[in-house]
Formats: structure tokens, C-alpha cells, sequence
């Protein structure tokens, strides 16, 4: 991983990334994996309990669940009417961090990717800038639970 440079303590996030709502990462079969606090907040935010929001929102992806997407692609979350996530206030860390996350902060190859899919990161950034930013921002910015080692998904 890149070396934080001081250069980007004084940078601002719109320097790095801005979002333009597009949707493009609610978006596709990837999955947003959930923990058990997600699916208990995000149930609460739509009035289900939680194992009425897993059963009806969520699908499993190995030993993971994952939030379903519809035959546009989008995940349920996404209302493409606002062009905003309806469960905005508790959506998963995994959304939260975008799109601070580990394969593109890993690798350049992955960053390139994530660059040409989201208009919302900066189309002269560098994947040495992007993550000298992160570096030097990462206490203030949402990070993505270790799902893998958090007591596992909820049951179904």
C-alpha cells in the first residue's frame, strides 16, 4: 500500500472522490454482504423485524448474506427514483465505506476498475493519491467490518 504523504492530510475528499448518485455501485452481483447489527438496524428503519428484512431482502452468498438485486441489477435498497439508498441513515458499513475498501486500496489493477465504473472518483486520480488519501483520512472515514470474523451473517 501507498505511503501516506502529507500532501494529503490538507486534501479534501472531493479532491478524491464525490459522489454523483448514479447508482453504478448499488449496482451488479458483487454483494453487499450484511452482519447481524445491519440487518437489525436496517429491519428497524423499514418496520421489520429482523428475520422478516432477511427473509425478504437477502439471499445467501457462500457462507454470507447478501442484499438482493432486482432484474434491473440494482439492489433492493436503491430507488432509482430519488437516485438514492432508502435506507440511507443505517445501510451496511460495506456502503458506507465506498469506496474506501480493500481491493482497491490493495491493488492498483482493482482501483482502475472501481475508476472507470464510478464517476464519482476523480478521472486524473492516482491509485497512489487515492490511497495516500485514505491513509492519512482513515480514522474519519467509515472502514468495513471483518465480516468474515464477526460471529458470521444472521441466520435464516
Amino acid at each position: 500500500m501507498a505511503e501516506c504523504q502529507p500532501c494529503c492530510l490538507d486534501m479534501k475528499l472531493e479532491e478524491v472522490f464525490n459522489c454523483q448518485r448514479c447508482g453504478k455501485c448499488c449496482q451488479g452481483e458483487g454483494g453487499i454482504h450484511i452482519n447481524p447489527p445491519d440487518a437489525e438496524a436496517i429491519g428497524k428503519v423499514l418496520g421489520l423485524s429482523a428475520d422478516q428484512f432477511i427473509e425478504r431482502f437477502t439471499e445467501p452468498k457462500g457462507n454470507l448474506l447478501s442484499l438482493k438485486t432486482g432484474p434491473d441489477g440494482y439492489c433492493l435498497m436503491y430507488d432509482l427514483e430519488i437516485r438514492g439508498c432508502r435506507i440511507h441513515e443505517v445501510k451496511p458499513v460495506m456502503c458506507r465505506a465506498w469506496p474506501f475498501y480493500s481491493a482497491p486500496l490493495k491493488h492498483r489493477e482493482e482501483f482502475e476498475i472501481v475508476k472507470n465504473n464510478c464517476p464519482g472518483i476523480v478521472r486524473d486520480g492516482s491509485w497512489e493519491v487515492f490511497v495516500a488519501y485514505y491513509q492519512a483520512h482513515k480514522d474519519s472515514l467509515p472502514s468495513p467490518p471483518d465480516i468474515f470474523n464477526s460471529g458470521g451473517p444472521p441466520k435464516t
